[in-house]
């Protein structure tokens, strides 16, 4: 057995469906098996007299949805014992507050029963069961009373997003190419007066601003949505339509080159950070507690040891 370094968890899951129900059936003997295989297998439907067992259902359903489903329930048990270990108070309340977080993220300024109109909605929209929805959100219940009490906001988080939310912010278009000498041939071209625009449509590699005329932004000096060189020479430029040098960055394990244009820019908002601090404390909070929940997601599957039994639920 695999031991944690913090605890060890080990679970042997079996198709609730499957293993639970037909294992039972195989150890009776053939008298019982007669009177018993409707409760083993019974009909979920008849078609022009013609019946359709349990069994035909699960092994189209359980291939296609069954893993999915599972791998949330592996995770729920995985959250459970790691709050029991932690010492957690876990309570309905806790579930319930949660769900009142997804409503406000979804429609905060809406009623409840449009809100739960539109939970339904979504859920409907894609595919998934209450059921379903109820597992993940009492995971993130769970995961979130593990960790909600170690999120500390320094004063550089806040005044970096205060930055983020209501300093200089400037939009940008850019092109982007993999080949070094390439993208200082369309450089010579822009610096002999050819449209920056136009040679964004013939030359950018870059898929995101491409689809927006290579425009980029938004986004203030602090923005991690944007590659920290692509960043910086951006915040040097002083003037509309100013063009950069060749800007040289990575995106994982590939190279790039980028030559920026700046198409606007947006002054700060005249808004102290003691007016706004409360919000953006709640805003890096929640931030930080969904990274910290999605590391600490991780790290259980990766400490349990899980055998999935059923051959329709292996992959």
């Amino acid at each position: 057995m695999k031991l944690p370094k913090h605890f060890a968890f080990t679970y042997v899951f079996v198709s609730m469906l499957f293993f639970a129900v037909f294992s039972g059936c195989e150890q009776m003997n053939n008298t019982e098996s007669a009177v018993s295989n409707s409760e083993c297998d019974p009909v979920v439907a008849v078609v022009n007299g013609r019946e359709l067992h349990r069994q035909m259902l699960l092994e189209v359903l359980l291939p296609s949805r069954g893993r999915a489903v599972l791998d949330n329930l592996i995770l729920l048990e995985l959250a459970r014992d790691h709050a029991r270990a932690q010492g957690v108070n876990f309570n309905d309340q806790m579930v319930r507050d949660e769900l009142d977080r997804v409503l406000n993220d979804m429609a905060a300024d809406q009623p409840e029963l449009q809100r739960s109109e539109l939970l339904n909605y979504m859920l409907a929209s894609r595919g998934l069961s209450r059921n379903e929805f109820d597992v993940m959100l009492e995971t993130r219940a769970l995961l979130r009373s593990c960790v909600d009490h170690s999120v500390v906001i320094t004063e550089q988080q806040l005044q970096q997003e205060y930055d983020i939310q209501y300093g200089r912010a400037v939009v940008v278009r850019i092109i982007t190419m993999g080949n070094l000498r390439e993208v200082e041939a369309v450089q010579r071209r822009v610096n002999a007066g050819e449209s920056f625009a136009n040679l964004v449509q013939q030359y950018s590699e870059d898929p995101v601003s491409l689809a927006n005329n290579g425009l980029l932004g938004p986004f203030s000096r602090y923005d991690e949505q944007i590659d920290e060189p692509i960043r910086a020479a951006a915040f040097e430029l002083t003037y509309i339509g100013q063009i950069s040098p060749v800007v040289s960055h990575r995106q994982g394990s590939r190279q790039w080159w980028s030559l920026i244009e700046l198409a606007d820019a947006q002054d700060a908002q005249p808004v102290t950070l003691g007016q706004v601090s409360d919000e953006l404390v709640e805003i890096l909070r929640e931030r930080t507690i969904n990274q910290r929940m999605t590391i600490l997601a991780q790290q259980l599957r990766d400490n349990a040891e899980v055998r999935i039994i059923d051959p329709l639920l292996r992959r």
